[in-house]
């Protein structure tokens, strides 16, 4: 075990059995560790740590050994590590030096010597490396099948391809004389009893086989002799499992089966020549992983937040019934004391920007002096959140502008009603609350849309609410009250339109909802106005983050625009991510040529498909963060449009948020700084500038007031009037026997 009761953490070891104090097998180990792995006999460990370092560790002297370091600039470049059965040598996945260092190779070394060999080429990415039972073969995972989706560049909103289901198994011949199991026989390798199987005669062996036939027995099984392991020539020897691709993340291997993961699911493979046949062993499982003897496997399954435990025997399936096998969890109880955890938590917190942040010297700063100033503060605090505050100033004086802190343990109100919404703005009238806007959204997203806005509820702007399930409500107050819990629930509003008497049912949103909804409403009215300002001419978008979802709400709102010849982008608020790049992608697309009815009629395509050709302006503010900053610098540095409002909030340097405390909270560690092409820092601490300096004014922004979107709409009218985006129409065909044109090459600036 790692236990991090010194500067930075030792190896440890202790009776399994819990009796016993540990015993360091490491005595201040000069490295953040990330893992280890334990030979077979228990008497070698082999680690990785931050430095980008392989490690062996003599367990009795406690003896370090450095078997390799990796020069990719990843500090965290070795994983998926192996034993061989017979513990002599091990396998592992090592950042390569290829491929931008966005691919791993299998390596293969021998713990006597040292020697390592590459065992893959070093083109495609490699990892979850396992032994055979018997030593003789390794099995890897590889991601080599390509099959493009979508595999051309037509269709709505495409943008780019992707390769799904990459993962295949392969194998290394460790032993030349070893037979692969998972190839059809031939009459030179075929034994008597397969052909007897087979139902025909059993043909002479060959010498070789006969051979191999006369030693069978006399390996690690049988008389406890190293397995045949020869690393010259080894990446000639590779061989193609009959496995359908789309395999993933780990790899295990029991005499009769290989386990993976495939979607949901970890499935076994027989390694049988007649039917490597494919069945689901543990569905649903998050993790599988083997006993030494290769007969019991630990199954992890449930959801992440509580996991199950399951000891099963190895084969095609797991059993049907596992509640025999399961670990009995339930029963552990486990005392935290408190102020004891917050102590931890606020070393660990402490040493994890000493190690992870980007700067060594941690600015200059006396990082100990610091811990010193603040620890004793820790014996007056009372809270979790009163943690956090001392590790929120602890952590700003490296002077970070990009890092939080983020709380996990904290209190929660299990006795408050959660509360509940209806989108809309009320004002107290005699006879109730009167209506005087609901929020909007896309039409076309009926599943967003707020609750008075939803198919079948009539309620307008105007209206009055009289009652709630039959409750008077004349304030606010008296709104939530009786809103309070029923969000999802079916609530009956009656309301007066007119002095008329009518009723609607509707179904509440929660707090979340809320939120999600009057952004869609600031995006809405935003659209609305960039479309009024334009007359039609100037689309808008707004970029709420860098995440998924925002990927996917670009690629909703982009492509619908792309016939305008204006477009206004707004990350404006946007509070990062990582997607910066495939948003750059779409606005680098340049059209060069185009297809079209040679008539001139319907619509035409260009080529690059689905160019915007267009004028853009990206509106930015002090609360665009992050990605969204790096999003606003490419759009600057590659001259895709002008940056119009305030200079962004200056966090440039990026995170990973490898450094969780014990219950799960953070103090983020930015770790990756980011450099212009000339070298220079960029972005950190002071953020980027705008093309256009614009400010929205807080008493005009309280009215409704835009100046910074009003600017954009101004700017771009007067650019497509300069420059009018023109438009394609075909010339006439020229008579048969005129080829066609060569393309022209644009004027180049001399270097």
């Amino acid at each position: 075990m790692i236990l991090d009761s010194g500067e930075r953490g030792d190896i440890y070891a202790m009776p399994a059995d819990g009796t016993g104090a540990p015993e360091p097998v490491t005595r201040g180990y000069d490295a953040h560790i990330w893992s280890f792995a334990l030979s077979p006999d228990s008497k070698t460990i082999v680690l990785w740590d931050k430095q980008a370092r392989l490690q062996k560790i003599d367990v009795a002297t406690g003896r370090v050994t450095l078997l390799a370091r990796n020069e990719s600039g990843n500090d965290d470049a070795f994983f998926d590590l192996a034993f061989a059965p017979d513990g002599s040598h091990i396998a592992y996945a090592e950042t390569a030096l290829t491929n931008g260092g966005n691919t791993s190779d299998i390596m293969i070394q021998n713990l006597a010597t040292g020697r390592r060999v590459q065992a893959t080429s070093g083109k495609y990415n490699s990892y979850a490396p396992a032994f055979a039972h018997d030593g003789a073969w390794l099995y890897f995972i590889s991601d080599r099948n390509f099959a493009p989706q979508p595999g051309a560049p037509w269709g709505d909103r495409n943008m780019g391809v992707a390769f799904p289901d990459r993962g295949e198994i392969y194998a290394l011949q460790l032993d030349p004389e070893a037979d692969f199991r998972l190839v059809d026989a031939n009459e030179l390798t075929r034994s008597a009893k397969d052909a007897g199987d087979d139902g025909e005669a059993a043909a002479e062996p060959a010498a070789g086989a006969k051979a191999k036939d006369k030693d069978k027995g006399k390996g690690k099984d049988a008389g406890g002799e190293k397995a045949t392991i020869v690393l010259d020539g080894l990446g000639e020897r590779l061989y193609k499992l009959p496995v359908k691709p789309g395999v993933e993340q780990l790899l295990r291997a029991s005499e009769g089966f290989l386990y993976t993961r495939r979607g949901d699911n970890i499935v076994s493979i027989a390694i049988d020549r007649r039917d490597p046949r494919e069945e689901v062993f543990a569905p649903g499982a998050q993790f599988l992983d083997l006993s030494a003897d290769r007969k019991t496997g630990l199954v992890i399954g449930g959801p992440a937040d509580k996991p199950s435990l399951a000891l099963v025997p190895l084969g095609a399936r797991q059993p049907e019934k596992l509640a025999p096998n399961l670990v009995r969890l339930d029963d552990w109880r486990l005392t935290i004391d408190p102020r004891s955890e917050w102590r931890q938590m606020f070393i660990d917190a402490w040493r994890l920007h000493r190690d992870f942040l980007y700067d060594p010297t941690l600015r200059g700063v006396d990082w100990a002096a610091v811990r010193a100033a603040r620890e004793p503060f820790l014996n007056r605090i009372g809270s979790r959140s009163e943690l956090d505050v001392m590790l929120g100033e602890m952590a700003s004086q490296i002077g970070i502008l990009h890092s939080q802190v983020r709380g996990a343990d904290l209190p929660v109100d299990r006795e408050n009603p959660a509360m509940a919404f209806l989108g809309a703005q009320v004002t107290p009238v005699t006879e109730g609350l009167r209506i005087d806007d609901i929020l909007r959204t896309e039409a076309d997203l009926v599943a967003l849309r707020p609750p008075l806005r939803r198919p079948g509820v009539d309620v307008e702007v105007g209206d009055v609410i009289r009652l709630v399930d039959g409750r008077a409500v004349a304030s606010l107050a008296d709104l939530q009250t009786a809103l309070a819990t029923k969000a999802g629930q079916q609530v009956r509003l009656d309301l007066l339109r007119g002095g008329r008497r009518i009723s609607a049912i509707v179904e509440p949103m929660t707090l979340e909802g809320r939120y999600t909804a009057h952004y869609r409403d600031f995006v809405e009215r935003k659209r609305a106005l960039a479309e009024r300002l334009s007359g039609g001419q100037i689309g808008y978008l707004h970029v709420r983050a860098m995440g998924p979802g925002d990927l996917a709400g670009f690629a909703r709102d982009y492509f619908p625009q792309l016939s305008k010849p204006g477009l206004i982008i707004d990350v404006r608020g946007n509070s990062g991510g990582n997607i910066d790049s495939f948003l750059v992608a779409m606005l680098l697309r340049k059209a060069w040529a185009f297809w079209a009815q040679p008539d001139g009629r319907g619509l035409v395509t260009t080529n690059m498909q689905n160019a915007y050709r267009g004028h853009i302006a990206v509106l930015i503010d002090e609360r665009t963060y992050s990605d969204g900053e790096t999003f606003a610098a490419a759009v600057k540095a590659l001259g895709i449009a002008p940056l119009i409002g305030t200079r962004t909030a200056g966090a440039g340097v990026w995170l990973s948020d490898r450094n969780p405390l014990a219950d799960r909270g953070m103090v983020r560690v930015a770790e990756n700084p980011q450099y212009a092409l000339d070298g220079r820092w960029i972005v950190e601490g002071r953020g980027i500038d705008p093309d256009l300096v614009v400010e929205n004014l807080p008493h005009a922004s309280f009215n409704g007031s835009d100046a910074q979107l009003e600017a954009a709409v101004r700017e771009l009218t007067e650019t497509i009037s300069r420059e009018p985006v023109p438009a394609l129409v075909p010339r006439p065909l020229p008579p048969l026997g005129t080829p066609g044109g060569d393309v022209s090459r644009p004027e180049r600036k001399a270097l």
